[in-house]
């Protein structure tokens, strides 16, 4: 939609978005490239505190109960579950990164770059060439 509209804008406003565009894009690139490496290469927050506990550790903490306490139960999975999900994750978005950026970088280049004030010359006319006797 803004490839169609961008074509009618005026050369201030044009030229203004173009760069707004070109500084969005940049922005959004650096923060998805600083994602990915922390995603694969960092260690999940498990978000455990409290009594000596941490992500390696988990100390139960069982208080005096005049009748039973329930069971606690925890649902884990190992960690190379975890990094293959963030592998398949980076590899779906280098490849949707791709066709999002094709799609952009057309939008973007619709009508010029750049409009300049000076008015485009009208093209030349064809010359026919001359017919055989």
């Amino acid at each position: 939609a803004r490839g169609e509209r961008a074509l009618t804008w005026e050369r201030p406003t044009f030229n203004l978005m173009q760069i707004g565009l070109a500084v969005l894009t940049v922005i959004a690139l650096v923060c998805l490239i600083s994602a990915v490496p922390q995603g694969l290469l960092g260690q999940p927050d498990m978000r455990v505190t409290g009594n000596n506990s941490s992500a390696w550790s988990l100390q139960w903490f069982a208080d005096q109960s005049r009748s039973t306490l329930p069971h606690a139960g925890a649902f884990s999975l190992p960690l190379w579950t975890y990094k293959l999900a963030m592998l398949v994750w980076a590899l779906w978005l280098a490849n949707a990164l791709i066709g999002w950026l094709r799609w952009g970088f057309d939008a973007w280049t619709r009508g010029g770059y750049w409009k300049s004030g000076e008015p485009e010359p009208a093209p030349a006319p064809l010359k026919l060439p001359d017919a055989p006797p």
